[in-house]
């Protein structure tokens, strides 16, 4: 007993002194060309199913991929034009009573 509450001792003293070596003080410049992201998500609730068990909830997936697609210019200010496609996927949770595939491709 005392043998395990003095290695627990020094392990929590070793790694409490060990230097942290993460990016989150580091600068990482924002890409202005070929950047390309991907965000994939989940989304719920509303119960619009109509197979049991109710509640059914409905549950929507993203899947997007944003790029930066060239620049525009609006009164001498330039933008970037930020180019946004993918799909959303609106299903029940317990069933199939809903089945929508929504395509996107659109300027975010």
């Amino acid at each position: 007993m005392k043998t395990e509450r003095l290695v627990t001792i020094i392990l929590f003293l070793f790694l409490t002194t060990q230097e942290c070596l993460g990016q989150t003080g580091q600068y990482h410049p924002f890409p202005e060309s070929n950047a390309h992201w991907n965000v994939e998500a989940e989304g719920c609730c509303w119960s619009n199913c109509s197979s049991p068990p109710l509640p059914n909830p409905v549950i929507r997936d993203y899947l997007f991929s944003y790029s930066i697609t060239g620049d525009t210019v609006i009164n001498s200010q330039t933008y970037r034009k930020l180019h946004k496609s993918g799909t959303m996927h609106e299903h029940c949770l317990y069933g199939s009573s809903i089945n929508n595939w929504i395509i996107i491709n659109e300027y975010a």
